[in-house]
């Protein structure tokens, strides 16, 4: 499509104001005028292109309807009160029709060129405010899609295989995902509906019926024949067991002993352990006698009933929280903002240190520091930021309103 050049040439403002003034005068004098009159500011408008209004015209042409009706309903009459309150509606219907002329003649007489409008800035973008009715509509519809569904991970497969699964044709996935499920001998023969890529590392299986994705799931089907390390991906649930002793657990070496022990205590709960780490990077200048250890499970019911009940270890029954990663401060040493990682970045890297681009921290030539975040004097990551403990007191209101448990 070629663009225009130059200014659209708007309507001539004035012909239609002398049309709308000459309606409006012969209103009380003669009906038939009026309506002559506002067929042609009708045709007038038409002739005027895309660049007016079409409320106007859908005015107009209500307009034009009521002074039809008028006639006919008062033609045998000799109603001189009625015809004037009906000819005072229209009156105003006309003065907001004729500022609605005026208002277009002047858009389109500053309308942009093209070329101005390609060097313009982009306009911001929005963020939509989704109602809560509607957000718990598409979480309820969620879950029930994640009933038809199976979750496929390629963490564990090598680049090679990565990039295989991202170069072939969703047709040619299904085809070599379906085989091994026709190899396990599933009863009711479970048959792959659809397959969607999710990030790099995830594929989702829809399959027709709730029964037949819950027996892909439960069952021991070897993706590997597929494609090698691929395998089902398994929610894990994470709970914060706070204020353990150090001494209570190595994590720098084998711990698989102390984590079967930890689940024989706690037996009541049926908790699994799948695996372990710590809620904050220790620091090995400021040794501390306790530690929050986040500690994973596949089984949703165990969570629950470890943040219920406490979780035991060494006859001392400690407190525990729901782990929720993404409400606890964030922070990325990419850009230095909050909210995010480095690795989901898409910003320009900053210096951390200066908060100017176009180097990175061990360059950094800068006699003092100056945050990119609340513009004081000290480094991006500083612990007493201003804008950091502000995103933690936000993050923490969230956590206390979030609920206790999963759902």
């Amino acid at each position: 499509m070629t663009a225009p050049t130059g200014t659209p040439t708007p309507l001539a403002a004035p012909a239609k104001e002398g049309v709308l003034t000459r309606a409006k005068t012969a209103q009380a004098s003669d009906g038939n005028i009026a309506i002559t009159l506002t067929e042609e500011i009708i045709s007038t408008i038409n002739e005027g292109g895309k660049g007016h209004k079409e409320t106007a015209l859908k005015k107009l042409n209500s307009l034009l309807m009521d002074l039809k009706t008028a006639k006919e309903r008062d033609k045998d009459k000799d109603n001189s009160e009625a015809i004037s309150k009906h000819l005072a509606l229209i009156d105003r219907r006309l003065a907001t029709i004729e500022a609605e002329a005026q208002s277009t003649h002047t858009t389109l007489k500053t309308a942009k060129t093209w070329a101005q409008v390609a060097s313009s800035p982009p306009l911001p973008q929005l963020k939509a405010n989704i109602s809560p009715e509607k957000k718990q509509f598409l979480e309820n519809a969620r879950k029930q899609r994640g009933q038809y569904e199976v979750t496929l991970t390629t963490t564990a497969t090598n680049t090679e295989t990565k990039e295989e699964i991202k170069t072939n044709a969703i047709k040619d996935i299904k085809t070599r995902l379906q085989k091994p499920i026709d190899e396990a001998d599933i009863m009711g023969k479970p048959m792959l509906r659809a397959i969607n890529k999710i990030g790099e590392n995830t594929l989702r299986l829809q399959f027709q019926t709730t029964e037949e994705a819950t027996a892909v799931c439960n069952s021991d089907i070897n993706w590997n024949t597929a494609y090698p390390g691929v395998q089902i991906h398994k929610l894990q649930y994470g709970i914060v067991v706070h204020r353990i002793a150090v001494e209570d657990i190595n994590l720098d070496e084998d711990h698989d002993e102390t984590l079967r022990e930890w689940e024989s205590i706690n037996e009541e709960k049926k908790i699994k352990i799948s695996r372990i780490t710590t809620l904050r990077r220790q620091d090995k200048h400021k040794p501390a006698a306790h530690r929050s250890l986040i500690i994973f499970t596949e089984n949703q019911d165990a969570a629950n009933s470890c943040i219920k009940l406490g979780f035991v270890i060494n006859h001392r029954r400690h407190r525990v929280d729901k782990y929720a990663p993404h409400l606890h401060v964030k922070q990325c040493y990419n850009c230095y903002s909050f909210g995010h990682i480095a690795a989901q970045c898409k910003k320009k890297g900053k210096c951390g240190k200066c908060g100017e681009g176009g180097h990175r921290i061990a360059d950094c030539k800068a006699e003092h520091p100056h945050c990119i975040n609340c513009k004081e004097n000290h480094e991006a990551w500083n612990i007493t930021c201003p804008a950091r403990n502000e995103e933690g007191r936000r993050l923490n209101q969230l956590r206390i309103e979030a609920p206790p448990q999963f759902q």
